[in-house]
């Protein structure tokens, strides 16, 4: 093998590669630790487990944020760290690489991307949009004359798009996430119960709730946390339905946004949506409470591809493969 072409989904909170048959070969944070001398001391998941146990003068730090690049050397290095540098790479030339970005990534942004990727060791990268990568990855032909709608619900952003005849119709990126559904319970659980918890506490929290239904009366817990009165330790049990309170409005934004993304779209794509379906994508596609919720909310029938965090990194390898996909690139270095 002369050379071998990867796909490549660099989310802002996990790294998610895969090789030309579809199999993800990597899937870890998209995150860095350093110390007071600047020197790499974690890469990935290791970084990760790290966070909120670190010395004042440590680093944590995420090339991606909100799906845009934000650190163009930390993303080289994470990606040489965690692939590059690996003896397992086959191939007598360097490899190409199929990546996705976010629908409203600005052309700096997405050049950026690709030249960090070129610069860890590929030879050349090819370019495709987010919605498009995840339309294809879970199956759909979206080359049809039919109205298709996705919702990718990541770990910083969300995209919503309208796709038909292999274009998109309509694109949204909502201030939805799992980051803003941590800030709203962190802030609820400092302020009402007077307890300062870790990030990582708070997202094993919103994980668990969006895992059940909002009506269940069940308790998480013991959370353990630091009581701001004493600054001693503390211990805590929260319900499940209470945290959903909390939750709800932000809930019920992301419905109110997916509802104005129909607005202004032709009778006959809105009968093939309603028809069809909403394809939900992305990390939080995995909560099956969350997504009765939303079914419930919107009235219309939710469709969840199989292992729905990995069709982006997976679609992008499919458009790499088939011929009659390949205008949907749209640019290539």
């Amino acid at each position: 093998m002369l050379r071998n072409i990867f796909s490549l989904d660099a989310g802002s909170d996990v790294l998610k590669i895969c090789d030309k048959s579809g199999e993800i070969i990597l899937n870890t944070a998209n995150a860095l630790l350093k110390n007071a001398y600047n020197e790499t001391t974690a890469v990935g998941d290791t970084a990760k487990q790290l966070m909120g146990k670190l010395p004042p003068d440590f680093r944590f730090i995420k090339p991606v944020k909100e799906g845009h690049i934000c650190d163009y050397n930390v993303m080289i290095q994470v990606l040489r760290l965690l692939f590059f540098d690996k003896k397992n790479i086959k191939g007598l030339f360097k490899p190409y690489f199929v990546i996705n970005t976010s629908v409203n990534a600005t052309v700096v942004e997405q050049e950026a991307l690709c030249e960090a990727i070129i610069e860890a060791g590929a030879s050349r990268v090819y370019l495709l949009d987010s919605t498009v990568s995840a339309t294809v990855g879970a199956g759909i032909d979206i080359a049809e004359s039919k109205g298709n709608m996705i919702v990718i619900v990541g770990a910083e952003h969300t995209e919503v798009a309208l796709l038909s005849l292999s274009n998109v119709v309509y694109s949204a990126t909502p201030d939805f996430s799992l980051k803003t559904l941590k800030r709203l319970v962190s802030f609820y659980m400092s302020e009402t119960h007077q307890i300062l918890l870790g990030e990582n506490t708070v997202e094993e929290m919103v994980k668990r709730t969006l895992s059940e239904k909002a009506t269940i009366d069940q308790k998480i817990g013991p959370i353990v946390g630091i009581d701001k009165k004493s600054g001693l330790p503390k211990k805590k049990f929260i319900s499940v339905n209470e945290i959903w309170e909390v939750m709800l409005k932000q809930l019920e934004f992301l419905v109110a946004s997916i509802r104005e993304s129909m607005e202004g779209i032709p009778p006959e794509l809105i009968k093939d949506i309603m028809e069809r379906g909403i394809i939900f994508a992305g990390g939080l596609a995995n909560y099956s409470g969350f997504l009765d919720y939303i079914k419930k909310a919107l009235e219309i029938n939710i469709i969840v591809p199989q292992e729905p965090e990995f069709i982006c990194v997976r679609g992008n390898m499919v458009i790499q493969r088939n011929r009659s996909l390949h205008p949907l690139i749209r640019e290539v270095i």
